[in-house]
């Protein structure tokens, strides 16, 4: 969850968050060094359409899996 409010400006941070994670191998003692790719789901919401924070949290969290799902399958 983030407090930003322009959609334009969420995807930018989470394209920065999800290159920053690929840019670096994990290294190990155990194994050789992991490369590790993210997908992450941006969704947004004004909370105008419901009263409740509750709901309003549930369906932002089910809007962002829905759009987390997608990115995985690109």
């Amino acid at each position: 969850m983030l407090p930003y409010k322009d959609r334009s400006r969420i995807e930018t941070f989470a394209n920065g968050l999800r290159q920053f994670i690929a840019s670096e191998p994990v290294v190990s003692k155990v194994v050789n060094p992991i490369q590790i790719e993210v997908s992450i789901g941006v969704a947004e919401s004004d909370g105008s359409s419901q009263d409740n924070p509750q709901e309003r949290l549930t369906t932002a969290k089910s809007h962002a899996d829905k759009a987390l799902y997608v990115a995985k399958h690109r």
